[in-house]
């Protein structure tokens, strides 16, 4: 039956998008006229969050429907201008070798709080796309549904003798067995997990 992988993108099979989130969340701030601004340090905090959430707790005195708002248009920057994500992501360390090893024997998906247009585009900028053909990449903000449930849509009628999940939140430990990973030199986040890793090589010791 194989192991399944399942994958989050940001801040895990990626590294550099932070740069293109604090210039695009950067222009949206100035636009309406706000004066804060979001700093390395900060986006290094919320890396993998919903663009909403950077604003939150960027503009905590805001009302909720401000914080859609300015995502939406963060959303609408990065469409009109792609190029900026081009600046600055690149594939994470090894992920290419990683997921070459574990394609020779396993199921990978891919699992991420974007809509799926938009997870195209990133994984074709860090060149992952062969990794996950049609049925294989999901965007949370399509579905509407939790990452756990979309894993659980997926299982169905399906069988495999573990479910290895490999992420950099919380929210992406929804495997059997659980990689929380951390890019070096930062802090991993809180939360349960079975392995804590800043290299994902780490990972080829379940193929």
């Amino acid at each position: 039956m194989g192991k399944l992988f399942v994958w989050d993108y940001h801040g895990t099979l990626e590294k550099g998008n932070d740069g293109t989130v604090i210039e695009i969340t950067n222009r949206i701030l100035e636009r309406n006229g706000h004066k804060e601004r979001l700093t390395e340090v900060k986006a290094a905090e919320l890396t993998g969050r919903n663009w909403w959430e950077y604003f939150w707790r960027l503009l905590p005195e805001l009302p909720p429907e401000a914080f859609s708002k300015y995502a939406a248009q963060c959303v609408a920057e990065f469409n009109a201008h792609p190029e900026l994500m081009l600046k600055y992501i690149k594939p994470n360390d090894n992920a290419h070798e990683v997921m070459d090893s574990i394609a020779l024997k396993h199921t990978q998906i891919l699992i991420s709080q974007v809509h799926r247009k938009v997870l195209g585009h990133f994984m074709k900028a860090t060149g992952i796309e062969r990794f996950f053909p049609e049925g294989h990449a999901f965007g949370t903000l399509d579905e509407g549904k939790s990452k756990q449930q979309v894993l659980f849509d997926y299982l169905s009628g399906k069988s495999f003798d573990a479910i290895v999940a490999i992420g950099d939140s919380p929210h992406d430990m929804i495997g059997t067995v659980n990689y929380l990973y951390a890019h070096p030199k930062r802090q991993h986040r809180d939360c349960k997990t079975e392995y804590k890793i800043h290299n994902l090589s780490d990972v080829l010791r379940e193929v």
